[in-house]
């Protein structure tokens, strides 16, 4: 089980929003790819993570298939945000 943080509920609050769907049925568990999520609407995300954390994804991130889970990209956010 993941441990949900204030950057955790930050993140899924946005994918909720750019889903336009209620915040409780993501988990950190679950992929992208489960809720439905399409390329753009990730894009938004990280568009939206970047400007919320001050922080910058590295080229090679912008790709969806690059997180198996959401969690995986919470964790990437959070890395980038120690730096």
């Amino acid at each position: 089980m993941n441990v949900i943080t204030n950057n955790t509920e930050s993140i899924l609050k946005m994918i909720a929003d750019v889903m336009e769907i209620p915040e409780d049925t993501i988990t950190p568990d679950q992929s992208f790819l489960d809720i439905g999520m399409q390329s753009i609407g990730f894009i938004n995300v990280i568009i939206n993570c970047e400007s919320k954390f001050d922080i910058e994804f590295e080229d090679d991130k912008f790709l969806i298939t690059s997180y198996p889970t959401i969690a995986d990209f919470i964790s990437y956010v959070e890395s980038l945000s120690k730096q």
